[in-house]
């Protein structure tokens, strides 16, 4: 499974090491190995689990091939997901959010704005918009 980098990024490197790092200072010594490795746009990363760094909002990365691209496509619609995102709509209303705790609160409207665009995605298919199914006519 292979994802594309599309935004720069960092990550700590394997290699550091702050006691190695202090043992190199104590003895006057130069310690060359970086704390953090730069991630450049572009890298190709191929991992089995790539696809979760290409799922909205804020995606830093892109699936590459077929198998990361439907992974993340299941991902998406999975049933588990949009009711997570029904809750954080349900949760936004005002008799709701009455009864939340200050910590509640903040922890909801921080999924609010992370999830905002997919909240109101969904908002607006709302159960009301969709047809009313006709019950089949009998045979006689």
């Amino acid at each position: 499974m292979k994802a594309k980098r599309t935004s720069p990024g960092q990550m700590v490197n394997p290699n550091y090491s702050a006691s190695a790092r202090q043992a190199a200072r104590e003895a006057s010594q130069p310690y060359d190995v970086k704390q953090f490795l730069n991630l450049h746009v572009g890298e190709i990363v191929d991992d089995p689990d790539c696809w979760r760094l290409c799922l909205p909002p804020n995606a830093c990365m892109a699936p590459a091939d077929d198998e990361c691209a439907d992974k993340v496509l299941q991902a998406m619609k999975s049933e588990k997901r949009v009711m997570f995102l029904r809750n954080l709509a349900r949760m936004d209303q005002a008799e709701i959010r009455k009864q939340m705790s200050k910590g509640e609160l903040e922890w909801l409207d921080e999924m609010l704005k992370y999830y905002s665009d997919e909240v109101a995605e969904l908002q607006s298919k709302s159960p009301a918009s969709k047809p009313a199914s006709k019950p089949a006519p009998k045979a006689d």
